[in-house]
């Protein structure tokens, strides 16, 4: 299955249960908050998760995921938002070091093959 395939499958499939959630809640069949606390920052999660399935610049998307993740979190009272402001900052030295080694590391293969 291809990425967008897998990427158009899974946006159906949270298309189409807000669909069937909405509808329960306006038939009275049940009460099921569709707005919670940090709702916006699925408009930061989704995206990031469905680019994993691209397998490009997947160090990125984690970075963005992980983001997104702890500001839900936050808003969710899970974690303190003075320590997500911390978190935050640790993220992005650890994503840009992995980053660094990533590219040294491509630099010095392929000056490796260029010698042989």
């Amino acid at each position: 299955m291809t990425e967008k395939r897998i990427s158009n499958l899974i946006w159906g499939i949270i298309f189409l249960g807000l669909g069937i959630i909405l509808l329960g809640n306006n038939l009275n069949f049940w009460n099921i908050e569709t707005f919670f606390d940090g709702w916006w920052t699925l408009f930061i999660i989704i995206p990031f998760f469905l680019r994993l399935f691209k397998k490009k610049k997947i160090l990125f998307s984690i970075f963005g995921l992980s983001i997104g993740i702890l500001l839900l979190l936050g808003f969710q009272k899970i974690i303190n938002f003075s320590l997500i402001g911390k978190l935050i900052i640790l993220d992005c030295c650890i994503f840009i070091s992995i980053n660094l080694i990533f590219k040294a590391r491509k630099i010095l293969t392929n000056n490796n093959k260029i010698k042989k």
